[in-house]
């Protein structure tokens, strides 16, 4: 029973190995960096256009700010120039110094912001004249790589063609255990008992009780890692 799970974890080692082997290529690096510039650009030029679109209406607002306080300037002034009583002179002349003063905040607010719209646009500019490039040079990568890993396809599905004939000889229970812990991150999912008492992976001590079970059962789970513990002969 254990003898052929454990074929199937070889053969599943060597398959793991392959894809390491794969991942480990240039034309892998170079298409993985360049698939993760494009979305990365993609979602930059996305934040880009929202920026912009944030700004457009903050620069509306202000627009329409800055022409009201001017029509009260005007209005102001206006009345200034009728005006005879000195305490109502004061008044509008305060009026117009505060106003004068907003519409100074607002045109400062206004080129700032249109200093602003400028940067994003440009840098809108730059990534949209660098994405068709990186596009170009992502599907040459890809190209290759999906050459490499054709080379290595017959020795993929050999090693598949095994597994699955490997498979059928495995209890439907143990091969659960070997994909649980597989899908955990915890590999190899079976391990050798090293000495008397030891896990062949988190290498944790076993209690005694536990490991005179594996006589009787063939197996036993690791109570630290999870993995399952066999005993060579």
């Amino acid at each position: 029973m254990i003898e052929n799970i454990l074929q199937f974890q070889q053969l599943d080692l060597m398959l793991r190995r392959i894809e390491q082997e794969l991942g480990a290529t240039e034309e892998r690096r170079r298409s993985k960096q360049l698939h993760q510039y494009l979305k990365e650009s993609e979602e930059k030029l996305k934040q880009l256009e929202e920026h912009a679109e944030q700004l457009s209406l903050k620069l509306d607002k202000l627009k329409d700010s800055y022409a009201e306080n001017k029509e009260l300037i005007a209005e102001y002034a206006a009345a200034v120039d009728k005006s005879i009583n000195l305490d109502e002179l004061n008044y509008l002349n305060k009026k117009l110094n505060d106003l004068s003063k907003t519409v100074a905040l607002l045109d400062r607010d206004m080129a700032a912001l249109l200093k602003d719209m400028e940067d994003t646009a440009a840098q809108f500019e730059e990534y949209r004249q660098k994405l068709p490039k990186a596009k170009k040079q992502y599907n040459e990568a890809k190209i290759g790589f999906d050459e490499v890993r054709k080379s290595r396809e017959p020795e993929i599905i050999e090693i598949r063609k095994k597994m699955a004939q490997a498979e059928k000889k495995i209890a439907p229970e143990i091969l659960e255990k070997y994909r649980k812990l597989k899908s955990q991150g915890v590999y190899p999912p079976f391990v050798k008992l090293l000495g008397e008492s030891q896990c062949g992976g988190c290498r944790v001590d076993m209690p005694m009780s536990m490991v005179s079970r594996l006589s009787e059962k063939g197996y036993i789970e690791c109570e630290n890692c999870h993995r399952i513990i066999y005993k060579s002969e």
